[in-house]
């Protein structure tokens, strides 16, 4: 936790008399806990904390190493629904597992194939590509992975910084259309390339480059403080602006008018952090990321 001074007991009592003029009930008083760290994340992200390092991670990965045989691992299997919106695929028991490889269709004639970026439920598994309709009739089938993989639904991150190999150094990043073709670019003898799908990094490399140690850099979510003497996780002198934030917040979910007052602490505060970071020499000339 990055406060020396602020427990969530001292926050709270600080919050409860910004909103004193509000007659809270005994639920709603468990909703401050709620609100207050929504908006000490909210916080976080002004701050830029690729630049301030408060939420920097860097953990040694392994990647899931694809297999060089392209047999279906699978039958064809129905499943009960697919939202396109969403891309939400509903089947009972599918036993999927996030970088699983699928290629999927419905009888319309759409037909792609992609990754699972999530698993909500054992019924429902989401993909990144979607096939272009909802639709019941949708079907797939799982492969082997056709990239090597890394799985991010472990870790409680922010955004993806960078990744680093030990003997390579800096891997490229790419979107995901471009990973796809990587392989034909004058680097791929020499490089590590990665994409991001959802929670989910896709690499590649050329046949005749080896992995060295992988690190991953990311900024994390602040920890939420639930205990009374649990510290908060944001720098002490920005926990009143988290705190006002709140109380605004609480202001506008009971539909009630704040605090002139309150409103300009709020409007004063955010106007200096966000000219004081848009100035910073690091915010000018950002990092390599």
């Amino acid at each position: 936790m990055l406060s020396k001074d602020w427990t969530l007991s001292t926050a709270l009592g600080v919050l409860r008399d910004k909103i004193s003029a509000i007659s809270l009930d005994d639920a709603q008083q468990l909703f401050l806990i709620d609100y207050l760290h929504l908006n000490i994340c909210e916080v976080a992200k002004l701050l830029d904390p690729i630049v301030y390092q408060d939420y920097m991670v860097r953990v040694a990965v392994s990647p899931s190493i694809a297999s060089p045989f392209y047999a279906a691992v699978s039958g064809v299997v129905i499943a009960t629904s697919y939202d396109n919106t969403t891309k939400t695929v509903t089947k009972s028991a599918h036993g999927l597992s996030v970088g699983d490889t699928l290629i999927y269709w419905d009888d319309g004639g759409n037909k792609t194939f992609g990754y699972v970026v999530s698993t909500p439920l054992s019924s429902t598994f989401t993909v990144n590509v979607a096939i272009g309709a909802t639709v019941t009739n949708f079907k797939y089938i799982k492969l082997p992975s056709l990239a090597d993989t890394i799985d991010l639904s472990a870790l409680r991150y922010d955004s993806i910084v960078k990744l680093s190999d030990s003997v390579l150094g800096l891997c490229i990043r790419k979107d995901f259309k471009a990973i796809e073709n990587v392989l034909n670019s004058p680097q791929a003898n020499s490089s590590i390339f990665y994409s991001q799908s959802g929670e989910l990094l896709i690499l590649k490399k050329g046949t005749n480059v080896s992995y060295g140690t992988l690190t991953l850099s990311y900024t994390r979510i602040p920890t939420k403080a639930t205990a009374d003497g649990d510290y908060l996780d944001i720098r002490d002198e920005l926990v009143n602006l988290a705190i006002n934030k709140t109380a605004l917040a609480v202001y506008e979910k009971m539909k009630l008018q704040p605090p002139e007052s309150l409103v300009g602490a709020v409007s004063g505060k955010l106007q200096e952090l966000l000219g004081s970071t848009s100035a910073s020499p690091e915010k000018q000339n950002p990092k390599t990321k």
